[in-house]
């Protein structure tokens, strides 16, 4: 059980490579597939820590990691969405329901996010991977967990929003800053989307003129 989670945690580490791309991505996604269905036939042991909900939070803390420190690039979390969707189809509805409160955050998140950096494709992916989650585990579990997120999520979203009207009185300097930042990101992405549509846009042109 050791040398599966020593694994485990070079598996998940090799996603915070500044080198990660897709194939490095699908590999460690394949590797973690593997030890969670190993993970998963093994004896519960209070002394170890490899298991399930512990697999689960260590590939979940990336991919939320991703949104804080880089949101021009959603690797990890395409990553860890593709795990979970492999992961799900094959644990069932007892087993994927005891986690589902540490993952669906995650998962949720993408599919409400309205913000600049909002990748379509991440998004879809999300969205694809809670209807599979939706269908092994039952509406009603789901229901029911997904309004717990949503709660919590809520409870958040204003407790940050009356902490920032405090400090848009206590310290107004800060409060510009933060907006200023806020400002270019969106900047940023505009840009990006932006440049992104003149790529997509040059690549038909010549694919018409050949």
């Amino acid at each position: 059980m050791k040398k599966l989670e020593y694994l485990s945690g070079d598996f998940v580490s090799q996603l915070q490579s500044h080198y990660l791309n897709p194939e490095l991505s699908d590999q460690v996604i394949k590797n973690m597939v593997f030890i969670t269905k190993v993970t998963k036939h093994l004896p519960e042991d209070n002394e170890q820590r490899l298991s399930i909900p512990w697999l689960v939070r260590k590939m979940v803390r990336e991919a939320n990691h991703e949104v804080v420190s880089n949101t021009t690039t959603t690797f990890k979390r395409n990553s860890v969405f593709k795990w979970i969707a492999a992961i799900s189809i094959d644990m069932g509805a007892d087993m994927l329901g005891s986690v589902l409160h540490i993952f669906l955050p995650s998962i949720q998140r993408e599919t409400v996010d309205s913000s600049p950096n909002t990748d379509p494709e991440l998004k879809k992916l999300a969205i694809e991977v809670m209807d599979i989650i939706k269908q092994i585990v039952g509406i009603d579990k789901f229901t029911t967990v997904y309004a717990e997120v949503m709660k919590k999520r809520s409870i958040i979203k204003e407790t940050r929003k009356r902490k920032q009207a405090v400090t848009a009185v206590t310290h107004p300097e800060v409060a510009a800053r933060r907006k200023l930042k806020k400002n270019l990101s969106k900047r940023e992405a505009k840009k990006r989307k932006i440049d992104e549509f003149r790529v997509s846009k040059k690549i038909k042109r010549k694919k018409l003129q050949k």
